[in-house]
């Protein structure tokens, strides 16, 4: 078996090789050298002075352990050693100007250092090198393809040079062992913050070090986009303050963020990207900014958010995706707005969430969407036997059934006065004055303070106030058929 093979022998005038994979059947080239032996025996590949191009596919799958580079060379063909799972020592020459795709994937190099007159690096180049632990790339690389050092298990630490000009957001994806990417000062178009998040001029978030302790990500304003799979699975983040001005969150961003509680999406946000926030298992909390410009909600992008109990759909949203809330356990309320511009709803939109119960107003298409599926069970409040009607239906948050105050007061014969500048309304009946204020979980009733599980709160222009409290307090029998959803008001 050869061990070590030299493939020119007076490359006088050669300046790119080109070897197949059928090498091994290859009988002639210009030196007329025969190679009866396959080259996935080959141990040591010396290339020879002038050889100025290393062709596609030159070394793909080979046994080799060693391969000495001339200066000479200023290529690295695509896929050249691509799967040469022994190769774990090359050193690549000053005056090496491209590294193009797939050219070292898959191999067994332990360390790289890239020479800075090397101006591109191509997609996938160092791919799948598990054993890869450091990479030094020198100042004068313009840039990073895509995935170029994506699935690098045992790399812990990036510097990225002043030169950098592009980094593609998924260079290096799956590396799940990078702790830090450094970037030069004096680079015009990265920087990286306190948190170790990486930015592309100021208005993307393009890497985040997953393997973080930290529980809190305050991301810059200025930032529009988060780039895919940024924090997925960065399961120490507790917390994420998203600035006004981000309008992007793409696919996969915060997939499998197990310790994320709550997140409040701004409202210039137009599209939550496929499974952003799946399998955020302890997220209970989804809050849209007050005027949201959302416009759909991705495929999975709840799926799996076991902690969600309710939310609110903004009427923006035009579009639901395949199981954009399956697996969603806990979910028993999903509420839509009356102006609702709901266009198209997939039929496994709640694939395995059991207990959803949609509460949206006739004439919707998140109506329509819910009879169909039957998750619509009617709420029905009554008042000695006599339904209340208003144009925002009743809700249940919290667990508790809130109705529009002046339509509940007027049932109930109370006077009702509203002083704006506290935001409190009063109801009096009798000799009996009841005071509830928005947003405060203590109400007063002829005096007497009272908490609340659930405050009052503004929902469509209307005062949603706890119908049991109130009514209670003026007076009245409260109980609750949960077979029909029905809460019935009996005066004494």
């Amino acid at each position: 078996t050869n061990k070590r093979l030299l493939i020119f022998n007076n490359p006088k005038d050669i300046e790119s090789f080109r070897i197949g994979r059928t090498i091994d059947t290859y009988k002639q080239n210009v030196m007329d050298l025969i190679f009866e032996t396959p080259l996935t025996n080959i141990k040591e590949i010396i290339i020879p002075q002038s050889v100025k191009e290393i062709a596609a596919y030159a070394f793909y799958d080979t046994d080799i352990k060693e391969v000495i580079i001339p200066s000479t060379v200023e290529i690295i063909g695509e896929a050249a050693f691509d799967n040469c799972s022994h190769l774990e020592n090359v050193v690549l020459p000053d005056g090496l100007t491209e590294i193009k795709d797939s050219a070292f994937r898959w191999s067994g190099l332990t360390s790289i250092v890239i020479p800075g007159t090397v101006s591109a690096i191509g997609n996938s180049a160092f791919y799948g090198c598990k054993k890869l632990e450091s990479v030094t790339l020198a100042d004068g690389i313009t840039a990073i393809g895509a995935i170029a050092f994506a699935n690098c298990a045992s790399l812990k630490k990036v510097y990225l040079p002043q030169s950098l000009l592009w980094l593609d957001s998924s260079a290096f994806h799956y590396s799940n062992s990078l702790e830090k990417i450094s970037v030069s000062e004096h680079n015009p178009y990265y920087y990286a913050d306190e948190y170790g998040a990486v930015y592309y001029c100021g208005t993307e978030l393009i890497w985040y070090p997953k393997l973080s302790n930290n529980k809190i990500c305050i991301i810059p304003e200025g930032v529009t986009v988060i780039n895919y799979e940024v924090f997925e699975r960065a399961a120490n983040l507790e917390e994420i303050v998203l600035p006004s001005t981000i309008s992007s969150i793409e696919a996969g961003s915060f997939r499998g963020c197990s310790s994320l509680e709550a997140i409040t999406i701004p409202k210039r946000v137009t599209e939550l990207g496929g499974g952003v926030f799946e399998d955020c298992v302890n997220l209970s909390a989804v809050t849209f900014e007050e005027g949201a410009m959302l416009t759909c909600i991705g495929a999975g992008a709840f799926s799996g958010c076991k902690s969600l109990e309710e939310i609110t759909i903004p009427n923006s949203v035009v579009d639901i995706k395949n199981a954009a809330f399956a697996r969603c356990t806990s979910l028993k309320m999903v509420h839509f707005t009356k102006d609702s511009k709901l266009e198209s709803f997939s039929d496994y939109a709640f694939t395995d969430s059991h207990f959803v119960t949609i509460y949206a107003p006739e004439d919707t298409v998140a109506k329509a969407y819910a009879e169909k599926n039957r998750l619509h069970v009617p709420l029905t409040v009554n008042v000695d036997g006599n339904k209340i009607v208003s144009d925002v239906p009743p809700m249940i948050v919290n667990f508790r059934t809130m109705v529009p105050m002046r339509a509940i007061f007027e049932a109930l014969d109370a006077e009702v006065s509203w002083d704006e500048t506290v935001q409190t309304a009063t109801a009096k009946k009798g000799n009996k004055i009841t005071e509830i204020t928005v947003g405060s979980y203590v109400m007063t009733a002829d005096g007497k303070e009272l908490l609340l599980d659930s405050p009052a709160f503004i929902f469509e222009d209307r005062i949603m106030i706890p119908v049991r409290a109130v009514s209670e307090a003026l007076g009245y029998d409260v109980s609750w058929n949960e077979d029909i959803k029905t809460v019935n008001i009996i005066s004494k």
